[in-house]
C-alpha cells in the first residue's frame, strides 16, 4: 500500500502545478508542411476570427486526439480548444453535406468564445482563461435524432441561441438563449414549435445582429421571431423549398422546384414591405440552387447549370446578386478555371465581400494523401485568388502505414506513406528528444517495413526486399545505427532472405532477436528457429533447445527472450538468457480456442512473463507467469504488460495489477487527471469527409492514462420521456470514471428538485415527477467518500397525453378530410387499415388541424385511427373510426 499512498500524494501535488500537454504525436513528417488533415471552417466572426474543425494535428504545437476544434485569427494562426479537459470527443463531420451532419458550432462576434458540439452535448469555450464547460441542455428520449443539442448562433458576445431536439421522433426543436458568463439557459417561448431541417445547420438562423431568429415551424412555414419583443411573423414559402434570411434581417430568399417543368425559381421577399419578387427561373435537367447564406441581396449558393455563361455546369459555389439576377461563379483556380463539385458547406463572410468553401481541388495544393486529398477551407472573393484559412505551425503527419515502438513507448519508428495501397514509403524515427520533427531513416527502397526500435532510438530495425552486399535477393532484416550513420544486414546468412511476417525485438544491450522459417533458407536448419544478432559485432547466433518453435512471436526484456515451442495442443514458453543464449526455463501454457500467433511481454526485473494467446473465438485473456519458478500468477483482460509489471493495457481497458482497478483506455479522457498511468500509443483515423474507400494513413498519438483525484461524470444526459415502467418520466444517464488507484465501488446519483439522492446502478436510471419544470442534479461517488462536482439540468416534463376532440370527416369521391382539435402541439397521424392507402401526418399546434387522404376508391368504407403524439412522446388515439367515400 505504500506505493499507492506515495502515488496518491503525488496526484495531489501534480494537480496543483501546470501539466505537460496531454498528447504527443509520433507522426511528425518533416517533408509535410501543409495541413495534413481535413480542415473545415464552421463559422466566421466579423473581426475575421474563425472556428475550425480539423483532423490535421499540425495546426498547433499542442496536438490533440483525432478531430479537434480551433479558433484561428485573421492571420490563420490557431488556438486549440482543449476538449480533453472535459473528456469530450467531437461528433463526426462526415460528409458535411449529408443528413448526418451535426451542429456546426459557432464563434462569438469578437472571437472570444465558441460553442462546439461533442458526443454528449454542447460546450462553450472562452478564450480568456481557456475555460470549457458543458451547456446543460436537456433532451427528450427519441428514436431517430441524437439528443446532444444544436448550436444556432451568437446573438451577442456573451449570449447565444442553442437548441435541443424535441417532439415525437426528435424531429422538433426547442430553442434557448444561453448566457456564457452566468450559465443561464432560458427557453424561448416560440409561438409555433420548430422542426429540424436537413442538414441541421439550416434548421435555424439568427439575423439583424442577433435580434431575429428564423426557423421552420412544424406546419412547414417560415417563422421570423423577434427575440427582443417576442413578436413573430409567419411566411408560407412552400413545404419543400429551402430558405434563408439575410444577415441584416431584411430579405427572405427561397428556391422552389417544379419537377413537371424541370425548373427552379429563386424568390425574394422584402420583410419590410412584404413584396415578393422572382429573382430568376432556370429550366433544364440538373438545374440546382442550394442556398447557403446571404448578406443584403448578395447570396452564396451552390449552383449547377444556372450561370448564364455555363461556368457552373459541373456544380460549384456561386454568388447571386438578387438585385440583378446575375449568377457569378466564385470558386475558381488562379487560372480562372472553375473548381467543380466543392462542398455544399460554405459561409459568406459577414461583410458579404468574400466566401469560404471547402475543396480538394485547388491547384498545387501540398499535402496530397492517397487517392483522396484532404478537403481544406479556402476563402475567395469574386475575381480573387483562393487562400487558405489556417496556417500550420508544425510539420505534418497523419500518414502512418505501419509502426513499431520501443518497450517503454518512448520511441517510435513508422512508415510514412502517401497512399495506403500503393505506398511510397519512408521510415521516420520519433525519439523523446525529437520535439519538432521525426528523423528520416535511410533505406534502399520505398517499401521498407518497420519492425523494432530500441528505447534510445539508436537502432532502427526494418524489413526490406533488396540484395545485401555479399548476399542474395530477398526480404532481409536491416539495422540502422543513427549514432554511426551505418546500416547492416542482420540476415545476410540467409541466401534467399527471411519471411515477410516475422517479428523482431531489440534488447537494451543492442541485441536483435527474431524467429523465422529457415526451411530452404538457412543451411542445415528447417522450420521456425530463434536467432540473436549482436549489432555491435554483427554476429548471428542460432538459439535452440532442440525443439522447434511453433510461432514467430517472441518477447524480450529484463535479460530474457521468450519463444513458443511444443505443439498447438500443448504449447510451451521457452525462456532464454539474452546474454548467454541458453535456455533457462520452460513454462506450460494454457490452450484457449483455436491456435494463432500469441504475444509475449517480459518485465524489466525478469520476474514476470505475460502471455496473450490468439484465443479465437473465445474472449482474449492475458496470463501471467513467474519467470522464477514458472507458476501461474493470474489471468486478466487481454492487453500488454508494461515493463514495470504493474499495468496490463488493452485496447479498451487497463488494469492496475496491485489493486485490480480497471481504467478506460480512451484518448478523450487524457486531460481529466494527472498523467501518471502507463503510456499508450494509439493509431487513429482523423478523416471526417465522405471518403468511402480511404487510402490515407493514420495518426500515431501518445498519451498517459490519467489518474483522477476524485470521481468524474462523463456522457451525462437528462431526458424527458413518455411514461414507461413504474410511472417514470425522467431518464438520467452518466458514466463514472473512478479516482485514484484503489479498486472500489463507484456509482452516480441523481436527485430532483433538491430531494434525496438516488443511487443509480449502471449507466442510467429514471424518476417519476409531476408535470412541469424540474431541476435534476447528478454527481459521482465512490466507496471511499470521494464525490464529483454536481451537474444540474432544468427540464420540463409532461406525463399527460394531448387531448383529441371534435374529430370529423368530410368525404368526396376520392378524398377524405379529417379535422380535429387538440390542446397542445402534436404530431398527428392518420393510419388507414387499407394497405393501398398511404397514411398521412403532420405537425399541428393547438387548437387543431386538418389531414387529407387522397387516391381513395369511390363508394368504399374505410377504417382509420387518428393518433396524436406530444413533444415528449405521450400518445393519444381516437379509437377505430370509419367513413365512406361518395359514389
Amino acid at each position: 500500500m505504500r506505493a499507492i499512498a506515495t502515488l496518491a500524494s503525488f496526484i495531489i501535488f501534480a494537480s496543483a502545478v501546470a501539466q505537460a500537454p496531454s498528447y504527443s504525436r509520433l507522426t511528425l513528417d518533416p517533408t509535410l508542411t501543409a495541413a495534413t488533415g481535413d480542415v473545415f471552417c464552421l463559422d466566421l466572426a466579423p473581426n475575421d476570427y474563425r472556428l475550425i474543425a480539423s483532423g490535421a494535428g499540425n495546426l498547433t504545437r499542442d496536438g490533440g486526439y483525432g478531430l479537434q476544434f480551433y479558433i484561428a485569427n485573421a492571420e490563420g494562426l490557431s488556438e486549440r480548444i482543449p476538449i480533453e479537459n472535459v473528456g469530450g470527443v467531437p461528433l463526426t463531420l462526415q460528409s458535411m453535406n449529408s443528413y448526418e451532419t451535426p451542429s456546426k458550432g459557432h464563434i462569438a462576434p469578437n472571437g472570444g468564445a465558441a460553442i462546439i458540439q461533442l458526443s454528449d452535448g454542447l460546450y462553450c469555450y472562452q478564450r480568456q482563461g481557456k475555460t470549457i464547460k458543458k451547456i446543460p441542455v436537456p433532451g427528450v428520449l427519441n428514436r431517430y435524432i441524437n439528443d446532444s443539442g444544436l448550436s444556432v448562433g451568437f446573438i451577442s458576445n456573451t449570449k447565444a441561441v442553442v437548441g435541443r431536439f424535441d417532439g415525437p421522433g426528435g424531429d422538433w426543436i426547442q430553442f434557448f438563449t444561453y448566457d456564457i458568463q452566468t450559465g443561464a439557459l432560458d427557453e424561448i417561448p416560440l409561438p409555433v414549435p420548430a422542426r429540424i431541417v436537413f442538414p441541421f445547420n439550416l434548421t435555424a438562423q439568427v439575423a439583424q445582429e442577433g435580434r431575429l431568429l428564423l426557423y421552420r415551424s412544424i406546419t412547414n412555414r417560415a417563422v421570423v421571431y423577434d427575440l427582443a419583443t417576442g413578436t413573430s411573423t409567419e411566411h408560407d414559402l412552400g413545404p419543400n423549398s429551402r430558405w434563408i434570411i439575410d444577415r441584416s434581417g431584411t430579405y427572405l430568399f427561397w428556391s422552389a422546384y417544379d419537377n413537371a417543368t424541370s425548373s427552379v425559381t429563386l424568390l425574394q421577399k422584402d420583410l419590410r414591405t412584404g413584396v415578393v419578387i422572382t429573382v430568376f427561373t432556370r429550366t433544364g435537367t440538373g438545374v440546382t440552387v442550394y442556398l447557403q447564406e446571404a448578406v443584403g441581396q448578395k447570396i452564396l449558393a451552390y449552383t449547377s447549370k444556372v450561370a448564364s455563361d455555363g461556368a457552373d455546369s459541373a456544380g460549384t459555389e456561386s454568388i447571386i446578386d438578387a438585385a440583378t439576377g446575375e449568377v457569378s461563379v466564385l470558386a475558381k483556380q488562379t487560372s480562372g478555371e472553375t473548381i467543380p463539385g466543392v462542398s455544399y458547406t460554405a459561409l459568406l463572410a459577414p461583410d458579404g465581400q468574400s466566401a469560404v468553401y471547402h475543396t480538394t481541388l485547388i491547384a498545387n495544393n501540398a499535402g496530397y494523401q492517397g487517392k483522396y486529398p484532404y478537403r481544406v477551407a479556402y476563402r475567395q472573393s469574386l475575381g480573387g485568388a483562393p487562400t487558405r484559412l489556417v496556417q500550420p505551425v508544425a510539420v505534418g503527419g497523419n500518414n502512418s502505414g505501419g509502426y513499431a515502438v520501443s518497450r517503454h513507448r518512448t520511441t517510435g519508428l513508422y512508415a510514412a506513406i502517401d497512399d495506403y495501397y500503393t505506398p511510397i514509403g519512408r521510415l521516420l524515427l520519433r525519439r523523446a528528444t525529437d520535439k519538432n520533427a521525426a528523423v528520416p531513416i535511410p533505406t534502399g527502397t520505398s517499401k521498407a517495413s518497420p519492425l523494432a526500435v530500441d528505447e534510445t532510438g539508436r537502432y532502427s530495425v526494418y524489413r526490406e526486399r533488396r540484395t545485401p552486399t555479399g548476399g542474395g535477393l530477398g526480404h532481409h532484416l536491416w539495422v540502422y545505427d543513427i549514432q554511426t550513420d551505418t546500416t547492416v544486414c542482420a540476415t545476410i546468412a540467409f541466401p534467399q532472405g527471411v519471411g515477410q511476417y516475422d517479428s523482431a525485438w531489440i534488447d537494451d544491450a543492442g541485441r536483435l532477436f527474431f524467429v523465422t522459417d529457415t526451411t530452404n533458407r538457412y543451411p542445415g536448419l528447417s522450420g521456425l528457429q530463434l536467432f540473436r544478432f549482436e549489432i555491435a559485432t554483427q554476429t548471428l547466433t542460432h538459439l535452440s533447445t532442440g525443439e522447434t518453435p511453433i510461432s514467430t512471436a517472441i518477447g524480450v526484456g529484463g535479460g530474457r527472450v521468450v519463444m513458443t515451442s511444443g505443439s498447438e495442443a500443448a504449447p510451451v514458453a521457452v525462456v532464454f538468457s539474452t546474454l548467454s543464449g541458453r535456455p533457462i526455463r520452460s513454462i506450460p501454457l494454457p490452450v484457449v480456442g483455436s491456435y494463432g500467433t500469441p504475444s509475449y511481454r517480459v518485465t524489466d526485473n525478469h520476474k514476470t512473463l505475460a502471455y496473450t494467446p490468439y484465443a479465437y473465438p473465445t474472449p482474449k485473456k492475458t496470463y501471467l507467469f513467474s519467470l522464477e519458478d514458472g507458476s501461474a500468477k493470474g489471468e486478466y483482460p487481454a492487453g500488454i504488460l508494461n515493463p514495470a509489471g504493474d499495468w496490463i493495457v488493452g485496447d479498451k481497458t487497463a488494469t492496475y495489477l496491485p489493486t485490480g482497478a480497471v481504467f478506460p483506455v480512451d484518448g478523450r479522457y487524457a486531460g481529466l487527471g494527472a498523467p501518471l498511468g502507463p503510456v499508450v500509443v494509439q493509431q487513429i483515423r482523423t478523416s471526417f469527409t465522405d471518403v468511402t474507400d480511404d487510402t490515407r494513413g493514420y495518426e500515431l498519438v501518445r498519451f498517459r492514462i490519467p489518474i483522477l483525484s476524485s470521481p468524474k461524470l462523463v456522457n451525462t444526459k437528462v431526458l424527458a420521456t413518455p411514461v414507461y415502467g413504474p410511472d417514470i418520466n425522467i431518464r438520467v444517464e452518466a458514466t463514472v470514471l473512478g479516482a485514484g488507484l484503489e479498486n472500489v465501488e463507484k456509482w452516480f446519483e441523481a436527485r430532483v428538485d433538491g430531494g434525496p439522492w438516488q443511487k443509480i446502478a449502471g449507466t442510467y436510471g429514471g424518476f417519476s415527477t409531476t408535470d412541469g419544470v424540474h431541476t435534476v442534479d447528478l454527481r459521482a461517488n465512490d466507496a471511499l467518500g470521494r464525490t464529483s462536482a454536481i451537474e444540474s439540468y432544468t427540464i420540463k416534463t409532461d406525463k399527460t397525453p394531448a387531448t383529441l376532440s371534435n374529430i370529423a370527416v368530410t368525404t368526396g369521391q376520392t378524398e377524405a378530410t379529417i379535422t380535429f382539435d387538440t390542446n397542445e402541439a402534436v404530431q398527428a397521424i392518420v393510419d388507414v387499415t387499407d394497405a393501398a392507402v398511404t397514411d398521412v401526418g403532420g405537425g399541428f399546434p393547438a387548437p387543431g388541424g386538418t389531414l387529407t387522404l387522397r387516391n381513395l376508391k369511390r363508394n368504399k368504407t374505410y377504417t382509420f385511427v387518428l393518433s396524436a403524439i406530444d413533444r415528449v412522446g405521450n400518445e393519444t388515439t381516437s379509437g377505430t373510426r370509419t367513413f365512406k367515400t361518395k359514389p
